[in-house]
């Protein structure tokens, strides 16, 4: 004859293996929490300038950028990336199609 369980002992097993569940999950979810993507040093400085002039345009913004090359943190403009020093990181390169993307980001964050 096979083993049955009553309603309230299936109710504590059920419970007894969420308990047993809850703590590596918790531990998964507190692992994650803390490796949130950081903003760069180009999207720092971008907020930045938002801070100061929230209705900037892109091409306002790229022309600020410029003025960094060689005197701030920019090392390097070509046609399709802008090349610039990412902390204690090293050189880092972004795309200048995602500069309007990241002016948004930032106009947004700063309401």
């Amino acid at each position: 004859m096979k083993h049955r369980m009553g309603f309230e002992q299936a109710l504590q097993a059920a419970e007894e293996c969420a308990d047993l569940l809850k703590k590596p999950v918790q531990s998964a979810a507190a692992r994650k929490a803390g490796s949130a993507p950081k903003a760069d040093a180009l999207q720092i400085f971008i907020k930045m300038v938002v801070a100061k002039h929230p209705s900037i345009s892109v091409a306002d913004l790229m022309l600020k950028i410029k003025y960094q090359k060689g005197a701030g943190f920019v090392e390097d403009i070509t046609e399709d990336e802008i090349c610039f020093v990412n902390g204690d990181k090293g050189l880092k390169c972004a795309p200048i199609s995602g500069l309007k993307d990241r002016l948004s980001r930032a106009k947004r964050s700063n309401l």
